[in-house]
């Protein structure tokens, strides 16, 4: 026979006990798996290592294509040069203007100008008036074309702006040619009539030196100009372009005075570069608007590549130097006459 006890089930036969089992509530427990604080703590903490570790790695990866691809760029530009040697003889002037005393005249042409044709900008070459100014009615549009071949993929492009003057955004550049190495930006005795500080050696080491560049205003060179060797010889290098927005004069392809740089700085100088007037916003590198003429502004060798500059030597081909460079190694490697040895500048 079977009888009941409160709480269990008890089995009996005939007053014996057979079975005795524990009662079974109905209602099962039901718990939800999930993560508890200390858990979740410890895995937010291993994902944070992981970023940590990971993200120095992407960005050095990202600022590594940066600067092959600028190398890649700094290179179009020495093998166009090469190739307007070839077409013309000579490598193109650093700045073509009309002949002293007419210098501010119609004719203005960089080397930036003169490189279109070989670097497949040769319809923006037949637009440009080469026998008018930059800022005439024929070419002012053209100075706002954004050359993506002129900017570094590290630097932020800007547009250069004199809003009393209504300039607004035009272009700038990142790549710059050689003009001195040891000087200003105008070498002694080169053609021009603005002023005469470039002869003047209380603000132009190079009349005491005789060094000369690549290129300058109104002179024309070619590989036999070239005493030192093409291996041995810079031709281009890195500028940081002049803040957005701002009428800092550093980096402009189109006028005067951003297109050219100087030996005088080491790459990326704590020193600030030197421009005309009121031209000078510091707030991307360091500058001064106190040139005492024309003639003697001062642009370093820059860029955004930790430790150092790209340049394109006048052979085609481009290094890596670095800003602890020695500084006689570092105008020696801009001298086309001084019979350097400029190894130690490219290691």
């Amino acid at each position: 026979m079977f009888t009941k006890r409160p709480g269990r089930r008890v089995f009996t036969l005939i007053g014996f006990p057979l079975v005795e089992l524990p009662a079974v509530s109905c209602a099962r427990s039901r718990r939800r798996a999930a993560f508890t604080l200390v858990e979740l703590l410890v895995v937010i903490a291993i994902i944070g290592v992981l970023v940590a570790l990971l993200l120095p790695a992407v960005q050095s990866a990202r600022a590594a294509a940066r600067r092959a691809d600028c190398t890649n760029r700094i290179k179009q530009l020495g093998l166009a040069a090469h190739i307007f040697h070839d077409a013309n003889g000579r490598f193109p002037m650093g700045t073509e203007t009309d002949a002293a005393p007419k210098i501010f005249g119609s004719r203005f042409v960089n080397w930036t100008h003169s490189l279109w044709p070989y670097i497949e900008q040769a319809a923006l070459h037949q637009q440009w008036h080469h026998n008018q100014g930059w800022n005439t009615k024929g070419n002012i549009e053209l100075s706002k074309t954004y050359m993506p071949f002129l900017h570094c993929p590290a630097d932020t492009s800007g547009g250069f702006t004199v809003k009393e003057e209504n300039i607004f955004e035009w272009s700038r550049n990142n790549y710059v040619a050689c003009y001195s190495a040891d000087g200003n930006m105008v070498e002694p005795d080169a053609p021009h009539d603005r002023d005469q500080c470039n002869n003047d050696p209380r603000v132009n080491p190079s009349v005491v030196s005789g060094k000369r560049a690549l290129f300058n205003m109104n002179v024309e060179r070619s590989f036999k100009s070239i005493v030192d060797g093409t291996s041995n010889t810079v031709a281009f290098s890195e500028l940081i372009q002049g803040p957005h927005d701002s009428r800092d004069t550093r980096g402009y392809w189109w006028g005067w005075f951003g297109h050219q740089y100087t030996h005088l700085r080491s790459p990326n100088s704590p020193l600030p570069d030197r421009t005309l007037n009121s031209f000078c916003d510091d707030t991307k590198s360091p500058c001064t608007g106190n040139s005492t003429c024309w003639s003697t502004v001062i642009n370093a060798a820059r860029s955004y590549h930790a430790g150092g500059v790209n340049v394109c030597l006048a052979d085609g081909s481009v290094q890596f130097v670095v800003d602890s460079v020695d500084q006689l190694a570092w105008e020696g490697l801009a001298s086309i006459n001084g019979e350097e040895v400029t190894e130690s500048a490219l290691q």
